[in-house]
């Protein structure tokens, strides 16, 4: 088993406790612009996902169906938790395929969307993974120069484009997992 990485875990925590805090504007009254943060929040934990995940090898496509597997065990377990307290202290109404298909979060399908396309790369894109996410940051860049009015765009104003932009972090952290096992450790001087 390999060593914890001490500093993602607390790149993770920090990423809930940012995420927490943007939905809690209730709880601030009048002072509710301070609930914010919630967009670095995904943001982190993209790139901790793709830091993770890339940090070891991925086999062929025979090996995907096992490898997504974990990741839905990984994910729905809590979705199922919070969909349950929710259902049953707030007063929440959704039925199943509401909350297998994450209606009200538009999180949990871009992840496991994600999952997909970074299992992908990781087979047979590992070494190209800087190019791939520079092709799609330019493609980005391009359809907002061209395309879009930028005008009043939030990342989680609604449209699809958010996820490509979302992805790039995914792809960052793929980088910088991938290259962890290449970086050797110094010991601090005296």
């Amino acid at each position: 088993m390999n060593e914890r990485n001490i500093s993602i875990d607390l790149l993770k925590c920090f990423a809930a406790l940012l995420i927490t805090n943007s939905h809690m504007g209730i709880l601030y009254g009048e002072y509710s612009f301070l609930s914010t943060g919630g967009c670095i929040g995904d943001v982190l934990f993209f790139f901790c996902s793709g830091f993770t995940l890339f940090q070891k090898p991925m086999g062929g496509m025979r090996q995907f169906p096992d490898w997504y597997k974990r990741r839905i065990n990984r994910i729905y377990p809590t979705l199922f938790a919070v969909a349950i307290i929710a259902c049953l202290f707030f007063n929440t109404h959704w039925d199943i395929i509401d909350i297998v298909l994450a209606k009200e979060y538009w999180f949990v399908p871009c992840i496991m969307f994600y999952y997909l396309l970074l299992f992908f790369v990781g087979s047979y894109f590992r070494n190209k993974i800087l190019p791939l996410g520079i092709l799609i940051a330019l493609g980005t860049a391009l359809w907002f120069y061209f395309v879009h009015d930028t005008v009043g765009f939030t990342l989680y104003g609604g449209h699809p484009i958010r996820w490509l932009l979302f992805f790039n972090f995914m792809l960052l952290g793929a980088k910088m997992g991938s290259v962890t096992n290449q970086i050797k450790s110094r010991p601090v001087a005296d």
